[in-house]
């Protein structure tokens, strides 16, 4: 075959490779987001980082509109797998087997434990998550310790999260 011929092919395996590798970063096509649930008409929880503590889910007492100082996440939207990453951050939230299915921030490492499948819940306009490292378990609000852990995926009220965009014009500096 001709240097000529070759050139081509060896690029388009190039672009297609790096599109691949691409895609694969964690939050690649991701807008930030939050990741929320209702307890009441005025009642919220939201989730907020924590460190390598469970990752925190406070009750917050008001009608549900997004403020600017609310955190937001990354992650790749229903049916694609990915990281939730902290906006402006490189810190993942992480399964963490070892202390009871809790879900704490950890450095983005791209491993199936940190990765999260989004997919509608059985409301039909929730999303759910369910985790990569074992697809029976979904990211669960803990409403005795308010914060995230997983327990086995029952399409329940605790696993169903507004996940709603950053409003208008929000700049997170």
């Amino acid at each position: 075959m001709k240097l000529r011929s070759i050139i081509p092919i060896l690029a388009a395996g190039i672009m297609a490779l790096s599109a691949v590798v691409i895609g694969a970063h964690p939050a690649a096509a991701a807008s930030p987001s939050i990741l929320c649930i209702g307890l009441t008409n005025q009642e919220w929880t939201c989730a907020q980082p924590n460190g390598s503590s469970p990752v925190a889910m406070p009750t917050e007492t008001q009608p549900f509109e997004p403020e600017f100082d609310w955190d937001w996440w990354l992650y790749n939207g229903l049916n694609h797998t990915g990281q939730i990453q902290e906006s402006d951050t490189s810190l993942c939230m992480q399964l963490d087997h070892n202390a009871g299915n809790t879900v704490i921030e950890a450095t983005c490492n791209g491993a199936s434990y940190q990765k999260w499948t989004a997919f509608l819940a059985p409301n039909g306009y929730s999303w759910m998550f369910y985790s990569m490292w074992d697809m029976n378990q979904c990211l669960t609000y803990n409403a005795s310790h308010h914060y995230l852990d997983t327990v086995a995926c029952n399409g329940a009220w605790y696993q169903s999260f507004a996940a709603g965009p950053a409003p208008p014009g929000w700049n997170p500096d």
